[in-house]
């Protein structure tokens, strides 16, 4: 039977060698050079700064509501591109989306337009259908209904 002090001393002396021999090698960095790639630069005097254009953004600006961070329905306003045309669909999917800053998420199954009406079909197994209070299907659903005084709403 081997004593522990004698492994102690031969796991001493392997450690002790495998320090002395790795002295002794060349460090592999020392090989590799550094080669700077010349950048291309323009001839003198040919450079010139881009010119700046700016072209103002035609926006318009909606007022909608959506859910505060107590969960209640608080009004806003939102800056959007004179670009974006504001259908039902649209709104309803944005005033939506605003409600994921606060974790709540709504799931939209359709939006459809009969007899002048915004019909919003709702997901199952998401809120306002499922998993939310009385209180908060309400302010969901007061949230969506609200976007229609939009003057500039079309259909």
């Amino acid at each position: 039977m081997i004593r522990s002090g004698k492994i102690f001393r031969m796991l001493t002396a392997v450690c002790m060698l495998c320090a002395v021999t790795a002295c002794g090698k060349k460090d592999r960095n020392e090989d590799l050079e550094l080669t700077l790639i010349p950048s291309a630069s323009p001839s003198a005097g040919t450079h010139r700064e881009p010119e700046a254009s700016y072209t103002p953004l035609q926006t318009k600006r909606i007022t909608y509501y959506t859910l505060s961070e107590s969960l209640e329905n608080e009004e806003t306003t939102a800056v959007l591109s004179e670009s974006v045309e504001l259908t039902p669909e649209y709104l309803v999917n944005y005033v939506v989306g605003t409600m994921e800053d606060v974790a709540v998420e709504v799931g939209i199954d359709s939006v459809t337009l009969e007899d002048g009406k915004v019909i919003v079909s709702f997901t199952a197994g998401k809120a306002p259908v499922c998993g939310s209070s009385e209180k908060l299907e309400e302010e969901i659903l007061d949230a969506i209904a609200f976007w229609k005084i939009f003057p500039n709403a079309r259909a």
